[in-house]
């Protein structure tokens, strides 16, 4: 670590630094201190992350930490990785800032899951966040910790007021959030004018299918939106009437990722969600995270023809494991591929199906007349050892195919 420290002492013109020292067993406290105690040196940097993940700190070191950092003049992008560090209370006491740090900070982002913070912390923490006005990207990432609807409906008041967002993240999964602090979320939220792209993870079994829905409308008021991640796994999405109908309004998303494992999706709901998102026509990446649902080849069927009909689609990934799909289900998939012109990238998981060998020769020779695939990767398409080599070497024969992974169960 001495020497890591007196490196740095002798880069005073850098202006980008990345220290990770996350989940390091045996450091000590006090070096750690010390590394960040030389940042303060630096007085270009612009850029600084660091990783402090499960370091054993206390709210006596945390607080230490506010001091270098507040001598860093130039910094524009600060991103803090403090998972499971205890901060309970206490995850604003490191930032200290001077009063024009406030203004020129463009980029935060704070991970803080499993640090035991509950809504008094993130209160605090906003407080602090609202004074970085001109923030164009806001990361938070409260993965296991003791939030209620009180902090997040503060939190929420705080988005609000940071009206030049353009990229924002919220990590809630695995909180005691119920649907008052999601509405809050939701009635905020379309109020950021600016906003481009949004990762919301809110899985949660004390959230019902009407916050969601209000989630979903108020996420059609964002008119710029372009870019949607959304965890929302819950069983309340199968009460769901209609689902495709919101999200056939985001006519100009580009890239969507919608994890909907553990949900209880059937046919009719994957029937009704494709054609919701045939009318996406603009969608280039698409992740749709189905497994351990109760799909089968019927609902395939109907998502492989909206898949067709995306005509700008690129990038695609679908889980589609432990579920009731048969070889209907997989030719069908096999031939809407095939329609997918500028497809490039593609990666699909099937285990713990109910495809044959006919299914699985089908779906690979479909695949094989996508010709213009650059990454392909197959994750435990069953039973059928037989097939690898064969067809490993038949892709292998693509002029343009870079990567390419199939692997057996």
């Amino acid at each position: 670590m001495n020497h890591l420290i007196k490196g740095l002492l002798k880069c005073i013109n850098i202006t980008e630094i990345e220290i990770f020292l996350n989940y390091v067993k045996g450091i000590s406290k006090l070096a750690v201190i010390e590394l960040v105690n030389s940042l303060s040196i630096i007085k270009q940097v612009k850029i600084l992350k660091l990783g402090l993940a499960e370091v054993d700190f206390g709210a006596s070191e945390i607080k230490m930490l506010g001091d270098p950092l507040k001598q860093l003049v130039s910094l524009t992008c600060l991103q803090l990785k403090l998972d499971f560090v205890s901060l309970r209370d206490e995850p604003h006491c490191y930032i200290q800032f001077q009063e024009h740090f406030y203004t020129q900070l463009t980029q935060l982002h704070l991970n803080l899951s499993f640090c035991q913070i509950g809504d008094q912390g993130v209160i605090d923490l906003s407080s602090k966040l609202v004074q970085f006005i001109n923030l164009e990207s806001l990361h938070l990432d409260f993965i296991r910790n003791l939030i209620r609807s009180k902090g997040l409906s503060q939190l929420s008041e705080t988005l609000k007021q940071l009206s030049l967002l353009k990229n924002l993240k919220l990590c809630l999964n695995f909180n005691q959030i119920c649907d008052q602090g999601l509405n809050s979320l939701s009635q905020n939220i379309q109020s950021l004018h600016f906003l481009i792209e949004v990762q919301l993870y809110l899985e949660g079994k004390t959230l019902t299918s009407e916050s969601y829905l209000n989630l979903l409308s108020s996420l059609k008021k964002c008119k710029k939106l372009q870019i949607i991640e959304l965890n929302i796994s819950s069983s309340q999405l199968a009460k769901i009437q209609q689902l495709g109908d919101h999200f056939a309004q985001f006519t100009t998303i580009q890239q969507l990722s919608l994890y909907l494992y553990q949900s209880q999706i059937n046919d009719e709901i994957l029937s009704d969600l494709s054609k919701g998102l045939i009318k996406c026509t603009q969608m280039q990446k698409l992740l749709l995270y189905l497994s351990e649902n109760a799909i089968t080849s019927l609902g395939i069927h109907e998502l492989a023809n909206a898949l067709q009909n995306l005509h700008h689609l690129y990038d695609l990934a679908l889980f589609l494991g432990q579920n009731q799909i048969n070889e209907d289900g997989v030719k069908s998939l096999g031939y809407g591929l095939m329609q997918c012109k500028k497809l490039r990238f593609l990666e699909i998981w099937l285990e713990n199906n109910q495809i044959n060998y006919e299914g699985i020769t089908s779906f690979l020779n479909s695949l094989l007349l996508c010709k213009d695939l650059i990454t392909l990767n197959l994750f435990k398409i069953q039973n059928q050892f037989s097939l690898s080599a064969e067809y490993q070497r038949k892709f292998f024969k693509s002029k343009k195919l870079v990567e390419f992974s199939i692997y057996f169960e």
